[in-house]
């Protein structure tokens, strides 16, 4: 994990859609310390609510 962290420390982590294995795995790299941003589809309401509860608060819409 040192290491992950080491190489990773600048970059930025997407994950994409927060459907069944999002929550835990973007949880899980924010709670070691990685910079992590979520992607969903608002088309998805209730996997984009739970990744707004998670993240604290919507980013700027990047597309439709």
């Amino acid at each position: 994990m040192a290491k992950a962290r080491k190489v990773l420390k600048k970059e930025v982590i997407a994950v994409i859609g927060y459907g069944v294995q999002g929550p835990a795995q973007s949880l899980n790299m924010k709670d070691n310390g990685f910079n992590v941003i979520i992607g969903q589809s608002k088309k998805f309401q209730r996997d984009w609510d739970r990744a707004v509860n998670d993240a604290g608060s919507p980013a700027r819409r990047c597309s439709t």
